[in-house]
Order: C-alpha cells, then sequence, then structure tokens
C-alpha cells in the first residue's frame, strides 16, 4: 500500500500521515471493541429505564416547582435523528449491486474459476478456525491493531517485503516443480477451463433504481418527515 496506489482517505489514516486523525480513529475503535466486549443487553434495557426514571422525576417535580417539565423543554431534542434518511440511500446503493454480488457468490461456490474457490475457500476456513480459538473481540482487536500497523510497516519498508515475498513465493514455485503434483498441475493448467456462465449479473442502473423506486420513496419521506419533527 503506497502513496502511488492508494490515495484516498481511509489509506491516509491507516498509513497515519496525520498522527492525530489516525490516533483517533485508533481510540475510537478500540473503544468500540471495549464495549462490544462489556455490554449486554440487559445493561442497555438497565441503562435505558434508569435515564427515563430519572427524567420522569425531574419532570414531575420541575411541574410542581416551577410550573413546567425541564426535562422536555431543555433536554428533549426539538426533533428525531433522521435515521431513514441516513440508512435507506445505502440499502438502495446495495440492492442496485446485489445482482453482481449475487453473480460473484455463485460463481465462487460452484467453482467456475476452481484456483479462485479454492483460495477463498482456505481463507474461510483460517477464519473459522481463528473463530474457534479466538473470541470475536480478540480477533477484532488483532484486525484493528493489524489494520493501523501493517500498512504503516508494509510502506516503510516495501522494497525489502517485496524483495523478500518474490524470495519465497521463487521458492515455493520450485518445490511444487520437484513434486510429485507437477503432472497434475500441468494437466489441470493444459485443461480446458470450466464454460462461464451465460447468465450475466444483471446491473440496474442508479438512474433506473431511482426512478422505479421514486413512488415508494415519497411516501416513505411523506410518511417520516412529519414524525421527525414532533
Amino acid at each position: 500500500m503506497t502513496a502511488s496506489t492508494c490515495n484516498n482517505k481511509n489509506c491516509d489514516i491507516l498509513l497515519w500521515k496525520n498522527p492525530v486523525q489516525s490516533g483517533k480513529f485508533l481510540g475510537a475503535a478500540l473503544l468500540v471493541i471495549i464495549i462490544i466486549k462489556n455490554l449486554k443487553f440487559t445493561h442497555i434495557l438497565s441503562l435505558v429505564y434508569k435515564v427515563a426514571f430519572t427524567f420522569a422525576l425531574i419532570n414531575i417535580i420541575s411541574l410542581k416547582v416551577v410550573k413546567y417539565q425541564a426535562i422536555t423543554k431543555y433536554v428533549q431534542p426539538s426533533k428525531c435523528p433522521n435515521i431513514v434518511g441516513f440508512v435507506k440511500p445505502r440499502i438502495d446503493n446495495f440492492l442496485i449491486n446485489l445482482p453482481s454480488y449475487q453473480f460473484k457468490f455463485r460463481t465462487f461456490l460452484f467453482a467456475e474459476d476452481p484456483f479462485h474457490t479454492i483460495k477463498i475457500s482456505s481463507a474461510l476456513f483460517i477464519i473459522v478456525k481463528l473463530l474457534k480459538a479466538l473470541s470475536f473481540t480478540s480477533i477484532l482487536l488483532i484486525g484493528v491493531l493489524a489494520a493501523f500497523s501493517l500498512p504503516l510497516a508494509y510502506n516503510k519498508n516495501q522494497k525489502v517485503v517485496d524483495e523478500q515475498v518474490a524470495k519465497f513465493h521463487k521458492l515455493a514455485v520450485d518445490k511444487l516443480e520437484s513434486s510429485p503434483l507437477k503432472p497434475y498441475l500441468e494437466k489441470l493448467n493444459k485443461s480446458t477451463p470450466a464454460k462461464k456462465s451465460d447468465e450475466e449479473p444483471v446491473v440496474v442502473s442508479e438512474s433506473a433504481a431511482k426512478t422505479t423506486a421514486d413512488d415508494i420513496n415519497a411516501k416513505i419521506d411523506t410518511a417520516t418527515s412529519t414524525a421527525f419533527e414532533k
């Protein structure tokens, strides 16, 4: 991962080009992991009813003393966050790309490219073994620390790392060439690949999807816009 191959903001964060911003994201990610590890559903319910009881008592007392509900007047937000407006475009975008995802999954599952399927299956095998050996939060922690350290280490030592990878790749190829598997691999490479599926994923343009969904979106917007202002 170098500046020439990755110029977006996500890469800048992982490469620590702005240490303050990268530190904030790393701290936020670690905080989320700690919350996930320690938070239970009963904790959420307990927090909700405690806050609700407290606000209710404050409103009752303030109504008796100052003739208005203090929480309602000073603490309650003027409108609800527009969750539908935030989520709906992302769901629409996912549905637009869903046929393409389905096509890729089908070609992977039924091994139209056997070597590609073996690579993905091997990765899934490793993930399953990790999930069995480690807790979910441990894997999250390892992933976050790796994401914020490995790209930076590779960026600073790219030449050395690439040389070592090329050396091990050449060594693996040489070992494979001298192994009993060589005739079978040559036969597999020379054999006619499986016929690709004639069915291509149906990709719907974003403009067409928006046109088709106009009526539904209008109904959703009408139903929710007034609720946000209450």
